[in-house]
């Protein structure tokens, strides 16, 4: 027991028994019969006994177990479930409001030379709801409140207690900043330190106002700056750099990653030594590069290297002002233009490339799909394989080529060559001016020519052949069916396998064959079953039926009028024959009853025709009026005769 535990116990030991003799200031008691010391009110002397005090079990319930406890009254409590267990207690209130207090131990109190022993019922703090305070000076430094809530504080005169290196954490008041790590250097030394700043690891600094440092050999050095991680350094204003040897070095910037370098204003890298240069401007991913104002770089070794440019996926390149360049190796640098898929490349402004090594080479171009390649002004290429390159051509589908101005190729391996053409279908030319064609493997070459079907060729100005292998040849010609064909100036021709009659494409002449109908079989085998030509001829190869039909006969359309006489001895010359014809292909195969034309032409020319090949031909309508005239001059001979005969019977 201390001294001072002691002293307490006989202040209040105010009864004595076995009491000696004593002087009148002090009572003694011991066994040796010394008086008591002139000081004390009572003086115990003993060599193997000591005092007891009175043992009393204290009450948390029931203060008043010691009924009215005067001041000071001294007990030993031995209650184990009072509030601080067994020990010597005294009254520190009075007797009408009673508080024990327990009197400290060794083990109670805090020594400055060091404790050991502790537990937990052995500690530094309190055991009631009242702050417990760190004072230096009469300067609070460290208070823990309710809950355990910590509170460092301090003036502006507080520097950090130590610089230099070291392994340490510091609360600077001066700086209201906070330092914990490791430090070799003077990194954390109040001139590297800025104001509001926490810096957290090793070697780290955070000099900048409102500044974080937190990681290994990081630095942020500028207002609001934040830096973590290895080697980032954030130096623009309110910058950000995480992850190994990052940078943010524009304000507002943004760096993340490994090397990753933010150095635009307002710019944001990330992934590993990914590059953003140019203010507001965006690269993240494998070495992405965006060192113009607005660039925009993600993916893999893509680049962005102008204002406003934008480069997506691995190893594009968009190099013009506003280009994108999307997908992989793809390239974009004309102002404005677009590159997307694998290889694909948008090299004029405002042209579009996209798919597999698409290719846009000049203004306002598009080329889509695969191998396409648009190369000429507002050109278009869709598809697979297709070429547009000429100005304003269109090619879509696969395999299709538009070379003319303002030219058109749709389908499968179709050409237009020529200014305004337009090719569709499968293996088609167009290759005339504004020509145009359709289907299977047609040409439409002339000018302003139309082709469809399945190998149809429309030649001739303006001409137009539609069917099977059916042929326009002359200008302004129409070729409709399987095999037609219409060689002449403004013909036209239908059916099947027509006579291949010669003519003049160009240039019309009377003996062409304007319109033809055939019934042919094959190209070996032609025949035409009606034809007209250009003197108004019209052969039909079969019969005729007709409810009527009429001639102009008006003497008024006539001249040059005068009887027909003396025809008798010349229809006597024209014998009447029954016949076949020996091309039952082209003509009639029935039993024919007819003339011989060349007995009429020798006494009536004017009733023969020689067709174009070569053959005559009778007019068996306007015969009618020679036999007319025959019956006439016979009934002229009867009535003659019939008179003589009369005269005779009279005599």
């Amino acid at each position: 027991m201390s001294n001072f535990t002691t002293r307490k116990i006989v202040a209040f030991f105010t009864f004595v028994f076995f009491c000696q003799q004593g002087f009148s200031q002090g009572i003694g008691i011991n066994n040796n019969g010394a008086k008591p010391n002139i000081s004390a009110m009572l003086d115990v002397t003993a060599e193997h006994k000591g005092i007891l005090i009175p043992r009393v079990a204290l009450s948390t319930f029931d203060p008043n177990v010691v009924p009215t406890p005067a001041n000071s009254l001294l007990v030993y409590n031995t209650n184990q479930e009072y509030t601080h267990g067994m020990g010597y207690y005294y009254n520190r209130r009075d007797e009408m409001n009673p508080e024990w207090v327990r009197l400290l131990t060794s083990r109670d109190g805090w020594s400055v030379n060091g404790n050991s022993g502790l537990d937990a019922t052995h500690f530094v703090g309190t055991t009631d709801n009242v702050d417990l305070r760190l004072v230096r000076n009469n300067v609070e430094g460290l208070r823990v409140a309710t809950g355990g809530a910590l509170l460092g504080t301090g003036t502006f005169d507080g520097v950090p207690p130590v610089s230099g290196a070291g392994i340490r954490f510091m609360w600077v008041p001066r700086k209201f900043s906070i330092r914990a790590g490791y430090v070799e250097g003077t990194q954390w030394d109040l001139d590297n330190m800025g104001d509001g700043t926490l810096g957290v690891g090793k070697n780290v600094q955070a000099s900048g106002e409102f500044s974080t440092a937190l990681g290994n050999n990081t630095l942020a050095d500028n207002f609001y700056a934040t830096a973590l991680g290895n080697g980032s350094q954030a130096l623009g204003e309110s910058s950000f750099a995480s992850g190994f040897n990052s940078v943010a070095g524009g304000d507002f910037s943004v760096a993340l990653g490994n090397g990753s370098q933010a150095l635009g204003e307002s710019s944001f890298a990330s992934g590993f030594n990914s590059v953003a240069g140019g203010d507001f401007s965006v690269a993240m991913g494998f070495t992405a590069k965006a060192p113009g104002l607005y660039g925009v770089s993600l993916g893999s070794l893509n680049e962005a290297n102008i204002e406003s440019a934008v480069a997506i996926g691995q190893g594009n390149v968009a190099s013009n002002l506003s280009a994108v360049a999307l997908g992989h190796y793809t390239k974009s640098s004309g102002s404005a233009s677009f590159a997307a898929g694998n290889g694909s490349n948008a090299s004029a402004d405002y042209a579009i490339a996209m798919g597999n090594n698409a290719k846009a080479s000049a203004i306002n171009t598009v080329s889509l799909g695969w191998n396409n390649t648009a190369s000429n002004q507002s050109a278009v290429a869709i598809g697979v394989g297709n070429t547009a390159n000429n100005l304003v051509a269109v090619a879509i589908g696969e395999g299709n080529t538009a070379s003319g101005i303002s030219s058109t190729a749709f389908g499968f391996h179709t050409k237009a060559t020529n200014i305004y053409s337009t090719a569709m279908g499968g293996g088609t030319l167009a290759s005339g001016v504004y020509s145009t064609v359709m289907g299977r493997n047609n040409r439409a070459m002339g000018d302003f020519s139309l082709a469809g079907g399945d190998s149809s060729t429309a030649s001739g100005v303006a001409a137009i052949a539609i069917g099977g292998l059916a042929k326009a040849n002359g200008d302004l010609s129409v070729a409709l069916g399987e095999g037609v064909i219409a060689n002449a100036h403004g013909s036209v021709a239908f059916g099947r396998f027509n006579i291949n009659a010669a003519a003049n494409p160009g240039f019309p002449n009377v003996a062409d064959r304007v319109f033809q109908i055939g019934d042919g079989t094959s190209n070996a085998i032609r025949k035409d079953i009606l034809y007209l030509t250009r003197g108004g001829n019209l052969t039909i190869t079969g019969n005729l039926v007709a409810n009527m039909i009429l001639y102009p006969s008006d003497l008024r359309l006539k001249t040059d009028i005068a009887p027909l006489q003396s025809v008798l001895n010349n229809i006597d010359k024209i014998q009447p024959i029954t016949y076949y014809f020996k091309d039952k292909n082209n003509y009639p195969a029935a039993h024919q009853i007819g003339f011989n034309a060349q007995e009429i032409e020798k006494e009536f020319p004017e009733l023969v025709n020689k067709t174009d090949n070569g053959f005559l031909s009778v007019n068996y309508a306007q015969m009618t009026a020679v036999l007319l005239q025959a019956v006439k001059e016979q009934q002229q001979q009867i009535k003659e005769l019939q008179q003589q005969i009369e005269k005779i019977s009279k005599k």
